[in-house]
């Protein structure tokens, strides 16, 4: 399939290859373009493509168009690498093993929020976690422990672009996990997924627990 994007009024019909990620391509437009898009109306993802109906905000709908086509046509890895942290996201380098329950509570609330993340059991359990504590662990022992549980969330091009930005020295968010006797990770599979593939010898997380 070859990419089109049609505009009309405020609609703008997107179709691509079934490759394409149409949800990335969407966010960087929005970044692109400073404002944020309307509600997909319409949507279809099929073995032949994908297509999406989208409101568009006033504006000029052949700037939109343009943006559109420009970002459909970036490889999907350096989308992942371009977008990189969200501006809301919490600093991080201040954490360590000397940080207080609160300190790491509130790190852990305020980058889930900035991120999007909105599943209620993890919130909840941090929010109640009565002890926190920060570690650094070896990748390949951690990633063997979670690994399976981990198969099915991971988007393989999202890892791929995150192990590329750790083999180049770019500094990722601490993992989130949970432990009552079993480690379990809450936030951060693409991370310690890519740590794995690229080889960082120790990655580092906060682990909340009862």
């Amino acid at each position: 399939m070859t990419p089109t994007v049609l505009v009309n009024d405020r609609q703008i019909t997107l179709m691509a290859p079934e490759e394409v990620n149409l949800f990335v391509v969407c966010e960087m437009a929005e970044r692109d373009m400073g404002v944020g898009l309307g509600e997909i109306s319409e949507g279809d993802f099929t073995q032949e493509g994908a297509r999406a109906v989208i409101e568009i905000p006033d504006g000029d709908p052949e700037r939109w168009r343009q943006v559109f086509l420009t970002r459909i046509a970036q490889p999907e890895e350096d989308a992942f690498l371009e977008l990189g942290p969200k501006p809301e996201e919490p600093p991080f380098s201040h954490l360590g093993p000397n940080s207080s329950l609160e300190d790491l509570r509130q790190w852990a609330l305020v980058h889930y929020k900035a991120s999007g993340i909105n599943h209620f059991t993890s919130l909840q359990t941090i929010a109640l976690a009565n002890r926190a504590q920060f570690q650094v662990f070896l990748t390949h022992d951690l990633f063997q422990q979670v690994s399976v549980a981990g198969q099915e969330t991971t988007y393989p091009v999202k890892v791929r672009a995150y192990a590329r930005a750790m083999r180049d020295g770019v500094k990722f968010p601490p993992l989130v996990l949970w432990s009552d006797g079993r480690m379990r990770l809450l936030e951060g599979f693409h991370r310690l997924y890519a740590a794995n593939e690229a080889r960082i010898p120790t990655v580092a997380g906060v682990i909340f627990s009862p």
